[in-house]
């Protein structure tokens, strides 16, 4: 019989362990749920030399990477857009991208990082990627993406990008 209450006692414990931790991702993190994509806006570029750059850690507009959407009065809606490209990064720990609906920043709203340099004395090339959504109600929403350095190490710094894809989708929300 003692047998049995230690186990269940420590099943029982290691069960609370486990949903504390777990309790502190579900913290974290959020979720938003929508029915359907009912449009999309598809902005890309083809160049093969730099069509944006910032030697700046302030964030500036992506060239041409803006779009309008709308959504139909009496309904909510999911905004979700991706931005991915190719670019460059010299003498500078990395370049971050952002997108922003009107002055509002998609979530996830932190500096993530797009293209890292992992030697900051240097240059890099890569391709990188983010998604964002936001819940909005009924209007015309302009989407744009901005880019900026993580870093400025010294006047050589620079975010380059080239050949980039940017897509906004529209989802119905119940």
């Amino acid at each position: 019989m003692k047998l049995n209450k230690t186990r269940v006692i420590g099943l029982m414990l290691g069960l609370a362990l486990m949903l504390i931790g777990t309790g502190v991702v579900w913290a974290a993190s959020s979720s938003v749920n929508a029915n359907g994509q009912t449009a999309i806006r598809v902005v890309r570029e083809n160049a093969t030399t730099a069509s944006a750059t910032s030697n700046s850690t302030t964030y500036t507009n992506i060239p041409n990477a803006t779009t309008t959407i709308g959504v139909p009065s009496g309904t909510n809606a999911l905004l979700v857009a991706r931005f991915q490209g190719h670019g460059s990064a010299i003498q500078t720990s990395g370049c971050i991208v952002r997108i922003l609906v009107g002055s509002t920043t998609m979530e996830p709203n932190g500096n993530y990082v797009f293209i890292s340099n992992p030697n900051v004395s240097g240059s890099f090339a890569d391709s990188g990627s983010i998604e964002r959504s936001l819940s909005v109600g009924p209007g015309t929403y302009t989407v744009k993406a901005q880019l900026r350095l993580s870093t400025a190490n010294n006047v050589s710094s620079q975010c380059q990008l080239t050949g980039w894809h940017f897509t906004v989708e529209r989802h119905k929300r119940g």
